[in-house]
């Protein structure tokens, strides 16, 4: 029986704020034709794979974490202006 990579996984992602910069690093897998994970490996840490993001990628980051941001911010000012 033949064993092939059939996907690419992402297990995770970290994305860190330096110096108004955003750093993405994490975590994926090889998956077989068997469902079997062939691999884990990082990416974009220290001593890993660096992976260079398109300009699209970015820009949906970009337009996530202004999401993301948005939301939190209703959230938490929501709950102060309650305990007000």
């Amino acid at each position: 029986m033949q064993i092939f990579i059939k996907e690419l996984r992402v297990n995770n992602i970290h994305i860190n704020r330096v110096k108004d910069e955003d750093e993405i690093s994490g975590e994926y897998s090889l998956i077989s034709n068997v469902n079997k994970v062939l691999s884990t490996d990082d990416f974009n840490g220290y001593g890993k794979i660096k992976v260079n993001f398109s300009p699209k990628t970015i820009d949906t980051l970009k337009s996530f974490l202004a999401s993301i941001t948005e939301d939190i911010s209703i959230t938490v000012l929501g709950e102060i202006q309650k305990e007000e």
